[in-house]
């Protein structure tokens, strides 16, 4: 069955403009509020590259290289698209996905595959912990930036 995602993808939007605002703001705890909202609320069913498009576009252009929500939405992408499921305006929308996004993506798929089953099946976390601790308590692989490829990994 094929989930109507328009509710969640908008909801995102507000949540994801709401982020750039408390990172303009420099008000990091409201940032992280909003980074933890975005990574509740995912969840798209079946992404169709025309719906998402608007998102993915306002998150490259507004969020920094390095957050992990960036890399979140990479990875729902991949997780949830089915290419069989594309019609012609969605084959139009792939070729004009952000660059950024198409790299992270494109080497994504190559980590993954590379990985591991156990690797694979390791819980992701793209929260912004407040304090390394925190981070390493929370025991998920998390998001690291690498800045020569402007992408990152879970480590």
């Amino acid at each position: 069955m094929e989930t109507n995602n328009s509710d969640i993808v908008d909801d995102v939007q507000i949540k994801a403009q709401a982020y750039c605002f408390g990172d303009f703001i420099i008000a990091p705890g409201f940032r992280t509020a909003m980074n933890k909202a975005i990574v509740d609320d995912i969840g798209w069913g079946t992404a169709r590259p025309s719906r998402f498009r608007p998102l993915i576009e306002y998150m490259f252009a507004n969020i920094t290289s390095d957050r992990p929500v960036l890399q979140l939405l990479v990875d729902e992408f991949i997780n949830s698209w089915d290419a069989k499921k594309d019609d012609a305006d969605d084959m139009q929308c792939l070729s004009e996905f952000p660059r950024a996004f198409v790299t992270r993506m494109l080497i994504s798929f190559s980590r993954d595959k590379r990985a591991s089953q156990e690797d694979r099946k390791k819980r992701r976390c793209y929260l912004e912990h407040g304090t390394e601790a925190e981070k390493k308590d929370c025991r998920k692989l998390h998001f690291h930036y690498e800045a020569k490829t402007d992408s990152g990994y879970m480590k």
